[in-house]
């Protein structure tokens, strides 16, 4: 009997749904950038520090969820990952899955990506990154389906009004956005954004379920779009890549 993939993080991607839920019911009317960090820093502080984090805990969350936004509005994200994990990055949350694919296709295609990664000969360390964002993508994908179908009965009603959105047009890049913020956030873990009170890996889920949740709220409620960035950050370039 074969057997696909199977991804280690189901409880991860169940966080990422709850946060999505918690984090609309919280926000007021108008939210600013400065109201989604604080909801957030409050929805993963208790599920990662149930005894309440320290001063430091608290600043260094915050701290990812900006650190989440800069990097994804300066287009960022790729160049955190090199080798054969830049090429699964850019499957993940480029053209070929934002452009070029129906709707319909989109989840089998981040599960296929997904199986891939069992044959790519990554190490466990690099695969992780990668299945955070993979379930991250699957979630994603279907939260926001049923989202969109549930109209007038959904919390985020006021951000899927029919004259802005759509399955076709915006589902795949909520989905590839709430990636991108995945990959961001395990990224931020190298040089310890996370207090060292905890192994790395969990580290690595922490920061990436707050800047997964981050850029997928942003991405809807504040319309984020990655800058266009100049070739090598000089004049004159061609302003023509992501």
């Amino acid at each position: 009997m074969s057997l696909n993939t199977l991804n280690p993080y189901p409880s991860y991607g169940d966080q990422f749904k709850s946060g999505l839920n918690a984090i609309i019911a919280a926000l007021p009317g108008a939210p600013t950038i400065a109201d989604l960090v604080a909801k957030v820093e409050a929805y993963v502080e208790p599920i990662y520090y149930p005894a309440g984090a320290t001063t430091a805990q608290k600043m260094e969350l915050k701290s990812i969820v900006y650190s989440a936004i800069n990097s994804y509005v300066n287009g960022q994200v790729k160049s955190m990952y090199s080798g054969s994990s830049k090429g699964f990055v850019d499957m993940l949350i480029g053209p070929s899955l934002q452009s070029n694919l129906p709707v319909d296709a989109i989840k089998n295609r981040i599960l296929d990506i997904e199986d891939n990664l069992s044959e790519s000969n990554l190490s466990v360390e690099t695969q992780t990154p990668l299945l955070l964002a993979t379930q991250v993508g699957v979630v994603a994908y279907d939260y926001w389906l049923g989202e969109i179908a549930l109209g007038a009965g959904s919390a985020w009603i006021t951000y899927l009004t029919a004259a802005k959105v759509s399955a076709m047009g915006n589902v795949p890049f909520w989905t590839a956005s709430a990636m991108e913020g995945s990959l961001i956030g395990t990224r931020s873990t190298n040089r310890g954004m996370i207090e060292t009170t905890t192994q790395i890996v969990t580290t690595e889920i922490i920061a990436s379920l707050t800047a997964a949740l981050t850029i997928a709220v942003g991405k809807v409620i504040f319309l984020w779009i990655p800058r266009l960035q100049r070739n090598g950050g000089l004049p004159g370039g061609c302003g023509c890549s992501k």
